[in-house]
């Protein structure tokens, strides 16, 4: 609070004497007398009655670390600095613009300022004007004061960084307005434009009339870089100044109208240069756009980070990163009324699993998925039946219809899990009905909706319960398609205390064993204290050695393999456990049933990881048998 005190007394103080320069010695009594004053009624004011140089000193320390005010040594006594004053005084100066159009822009002589050396930031119109257009980290700050130096000795101007470019530009444009407005020299610059610029006199006469009534309406076209106007100030900016230039002795008319020119012709290029840039800019997000197109039409941020234009360059060396943020935050967040945003997002198992698709590729998309995914899960669902019907089993999917629905969700879950949430996600539908009502309808193999209500999974997969069954069985032996045959078996199995298969959520199967003494159990338990290391569950060094072994960067490529490999273990697990009747098993015995199965695979035996990934097998089959019902 006295901080802002001390500063408020500050402004106020040279304020009242029209200067920016403070001297101490005059302050200090002014803060004595003016301490004393509010002591008697507001306490803390007391330690500068007593104290009133070393409390002044140390409040000060923070206003000039803050950049507030700045302690000169240059006079006796020394003196402060109070920069809040120069700016407000510069910014009177320039509050009524129309008022300068007939005189060379302000400076410190022409304002009655005196700033210390080097606190004005030096600008060279022709060299540093990147500063203000390309807005990198070198930019000045709002309410830095700046002195403009023009070129060719044509003087200065003191102004603050937020004024450039637009309201230097403006007062460009109005002093141009008051040279055309004396001394004939609008018709002066008319003939000789129309001289240089045949066949364009129409053209020329609209944008001179524009100068002369709308002068900040030329500004706007500057700024677009509109093909003429760029051409016109091409050949009215040197044709001005060659002409003030071959007069003997230069008068402030002059110098005014010098400045405007110079500035002028320095912005035209920025903004020729920006406009130049813009639609290299809009060229490359139209590409983008296009690649966005093209199959497989969902594609992560990477993906899309690495596109290339055709001309092989990449897109982000074009527009910034932050463009590219920024565009795609428009395009997955424009609020176009009812209309879902053209870009969607579908979010996979993880944050980090992200993928932007247009919406109108969304549909096709899921088709796409759906189509894939059909030939997993039929493939799963007839072994899984298979082992079943060789095994004299049933499940409730083989004889009921919803029974089956349920079985065909768990398995699409399990094998695709982003169909799986594409399906589930509102915006699927927003997407078809948006879709339905701009094309009149679409397609039929993309209509997966009906009544609204998301098609049962048969009918998306095109898959019949008793057709499938029927498949299945006709791919083995006559007598499993006898009903009577295959009842007396099953009955005979319960009787003996074979097992059904033990189904998790997922689909996935356990294999199929006899009831056996807790021996077995505990030669199990054995080999995976061996295997798995202290710290860590079954199921987390399961994690990290399939991290090791499988070398595929695709997400579904790497789920497939797994999947496949994990299937030829529980295979051959089955049975070895049928066929050899075990009581125990030992770690060499697994070790050897994993070579062998590793050896006859060439898929497998090709894997570079060889010991992750033996390893890893090993301890799937202990899983495996750790899982069985005793």
């Amino acid at each position: 609070m006295l901080e802002m005190d001390l500063y408020n007394l500050l402004e106020n103080f040279v304020s009242k004497a029209k200067s920016p320069y403070v001297h101490l010695d005059e302050f200090l009594d002014y803060m004595e007398k003016y301490a004393a004053r509010k002591a008697s009624h507001e306490p803390e004011w007391n330690k500068w009655v007593v104290n009133a140089s070393g409390q002044f000193h140390a409040e000060l320390t923070k206003l000039t670390a803050d950049g507030k005010c700045m302690l000169l040594a240059d006079h006796e006594g020394g003196r402060i600095f109070v920069p809040s004053h120069c700016r407000e005084l510069i910014d009177s100066v320039y509050e009524d613009i129309d008022k300068l159009a007939d005189s060379p822009f302000p400076n410190e002589e022409s304002m009655g300022l005196k700033l210390p050396q080097g606190y004005a930031k030096d600008v060279h119109l022709s060299v540093d004007m990147g500063l203000f257009f390309n807005k990198g980290e070198d930019a000045p700050e709002p309410d830095e004061i700046i002195a403009l130096q023009f070129p060719q000795h044509f003087g200065s101007a003191l102004l603050l960084a937020s004024m450039i470019p637009r309201k230097l530009m403006e007062m460009a444009l109005l002093k141009i307005r008051y040279y055309l407005q004396t001394r004939n020299n609008k018709d002066f610059a008319l003939n000789k434009l129309i001289g240089q610029m045949q066949g364009k006199e129409k053209i020329l006469r609209d944008i001179i009339e524009r100068i002369m009534i709308r002068p900040l309406d030329c500004l706007t076209e500057m700024e677009r870089s509109a093909d003429f106007p760029y051409l016109f100030w091409t050949y009215f900016c040197p044709l001005v100044k060659n002409d003030i230039l071959q007069k003997n002795e230069l008068i402030a008319d002059d110098l005014t109208v010098l400045q405007a020119i110079c500035i002028i012709e320095v912005f035209c290029s920025f903004y020729r240069g920006q406009a130049a840039k813009r639609r290299e800019i809009d060229a490359a997000f139209m590409n983008l756009e296009v690649q966005m197109d093209r199959s497989p039409y969902r594609y992560n941020l990477e993906e899309i980070i690495n596109f290339n234009n055709d001309r092989g360059i990449p897109l982000l060396d074009i527009y910034t990163p932050q463009d590219l943020e920024e565009y795609i935050q428009n395009a997955i967040s424009e609020n176009t009324g009812s209309a879902l945003p053209k870009w969607l997002v579908l979010q996979g198992e993880t944050k980090s699993d992200r993928w932007y698709i247009k919406k109108e590729r969304y549909p096709l998309v899921c088709t796409r998925m759906v189509y894939e995914t059909h030939h997993r899960v039929k493939a799963a669902i007839s072994r899984r039946w298979s082992r079943l019907v060789q095994d004299y089993l049933s499940e409730p999917a083989m004889e009921s219809d919803s029974e089956f629905e349920r079985l065909l969700v768990r398995q699409t879950r399990a094998l695709n899990p982003l169909l799986m949430m594409t399906l589930e996600d509102p915006k699927l539908f927003l997407a078809y009905d948006e879709a339905n009502r701009e094309r009149g309808s679409l397609s039929q193999p993309l209509q997966i909706f009906r009544d609204g209500r998301l098609l049962p999974f048969s009918n998306l997969y095109g898959l019949q319960r008793r057709a499938l069954l029927s498949d299945v069985k006709l791919k083995l032996p006559f007598w499993y398609s006898i009903p009577f045959l295959v009842g007396i078996i099953r009955f005979f199995k319960k009787l003996f205390g074979i097992q059904a298969i033990d189904r998790g959520e997922n689909g996935e199967e356990a294999v199929f064993v006899e009831r056996e003494p807790n021996e077995f159990q505990q030669s199990v338990r054995q080999i995976e204290s061996i295997i798995v290391p202290p710290g860590k569950t079954l199921d987390e060094y399961l994690a990290e050695l399939e991290s090791r072994w499988i070398q595929l960067l695709d997400k579904n490529a790497r789920k497939n393999l797994v999947y496949d490999v994990q299937s030829l273990l529980r295979d051959n697990l089955r049975y070895a456990m049928k066929v050899y009747k075990l009581k125990r098993i030992t770690r060499e015995g697994l070790r050897e049933m994993v070579s062998l199965i590793a050896t006859r695979n060439p898929a497998l035996s090709s894997m570079a990881d060889q010991e992750s990934l033996r390893l890893y097998m090993e301890l799937y089959m202990l899983k495996l048998l750790l899982n069985r019902r005793m």
